[in-house]
């Protein structure tokens, strides 16, 4: 028997396994941004570390926090992409939405919140900033192993 994990009655190995996805695949969003702005000029690793519009964080806060917040919602949503997959397989399909959702959902508010992220309408910035999530969306695929 498998033991189970605590935490609304997750399986070990799929809270583990999620969570390695998440911090992997963050991880490489987290450098790909960077080397894409330093690169292009395109502010994408600003705008996927950018809380400055959440209220009572005040002025910037250092890049490793922010750093770290980016990768409190990567393992998250590796989690939810290992047991979506877990439940109802063809991994890949589920990669590609675990990287475009959060891509395309956060882009609009994001850039109209701050003054520091590119121009919402910036195609650019737009194109890089999907891109990188759909890398990131299959850094998760490796870690899809399902446990019997």
């Amino acid at each position: 028997m498998q033991e189970v994990c605590s935490l609304r009655g997750l399986k070990a190995g799929t809270t583990i396994r999620g969570a390695a996805a998440g911090l992997t695949a963050g991880i490489g969003l987290g450098l790909l941004m960077k080397f894409i702005q330093y690169a292009s000029g395109e502010r994408v690793y600003t705008l996927l570390l950018n809380i400055d519009f959440v209220p009572g964080v005040g002025a910037r806060l250092p890049e490793a926090v922010e750093f770290l917040l980016h990768i409190a919602v990567a393992v998250p949503i590796g989690i939810l992409y290992i047991q979506i997959v877990q439940r109802l397989g063809n991994s890949v399909p589920w990669a590609v939405a675990a990287g475009l959702l959060p891509a395309v959902i956060t882009w609009l508010p994001l850039t109209q919140w701050s003054a520091r992220t590119p121009s919402p309408d910036d195609a650019g910035a737009f194109i890089w900033w999907i891109a990188g999530h759909l890398v990131f969306g299959m850094l998760l695929v490796p870690f899809r192993r399902t446990y019997t």
